[in-house]
């Protein structure tokens, strides 16, 4: 990557494919970015790029690929596909790129730094890394493993959530499952099988994913 190719890729801003980091001091935050990547269809992390677009750079380089380097093998499973690249930005400092690719392997997670915690998954969906829902992580694992279509099964959980969907158009797990008298098991389980089938799309968001029901029907 050169300098012109940089600041190009800066000047778009952040977005589903790149994020800015100023620097490293908090690893943890920076493998979120880096598994929502790999879980969803890959991205580049700049690390020397503040959130206004201004291109600091980096002077310890070597440092910033090694603790880097180090948290990925040690904190993220399955292994990712990823590679560095240093972009100089003035005599002393560079930016460090690293890109990561749409993984073969899906879903990846970050493990714990502590034995307390627990591992988590992160989806990269415009410019924001959100952790992965159930339901969510239930159809990435589908269609990572499948490359056929998915054969929906006409049932009343189906046709109460289409009742729903007629009326509204979208919701959450929590309204589909009130709307439709279906406890959360049974309304999760039904929604994933609806997107899997494209007849709805998932929106991930923070507090609740959104499923819309998707434009061709």
């Amino acid at each position: 990557m050169t300098v012109q190719e940089l600041k190009k890729l800066v000047e778009a801003g952040e977005g589903q494919h790149i994020e800015f980091k100023k620097k490293i001091h908090h690893v943890d935050k920076l493998l979120k970015e880096i598994v929502a990547f790999s879980n969803a269809d890959g991205g580049t992390l700049l690390v020397g790029v503040q959130d206004n677009k201004l291109i600091t750079g980096v002077k310890d380089t070597n440092e910033v690929i090694s603790v880097l380097t180090k948290a990925i093998t040690e904190l993220i499973k399955p292994k990712i596909r990823y590679h560095f690249n240093v972009v100089p930005v003035t005599l002393n400092r560079n930016v460090v790129s690293l890109s990561v690719l749409s993984s073969r392997c899906k879903p990846h997670y970050v493990l714990p730094i502590t034995n307390s915690g627990k591992r988590m998954a992160y989806y990269r969906f415009g410019e924001k890394s959100i952790q992965a829902s159930h339901e969510l992580l239930k159809v990435i694992k589908f269609r990572t493993k499948s490359r056929n279509g998915y054969l929906l099964k006409y049932s009343d959980d189906v046709r109460r959530v289409l009742q729903f969907l007629n009326k509204r158009r979208s919701g959450t797990l929590a309204s589909f499952s009130e709307f439709a008298g279906l406890n959360t098991p049974t309304a999760s389980r039904t929604l994933v099988d609806l997107v899997l089938a494209n007849v709805l799309k998932l929106i991930p968001r923070d507090n609740e994913d959104l499923y819309v029901l998707n434009d061709r029907f």
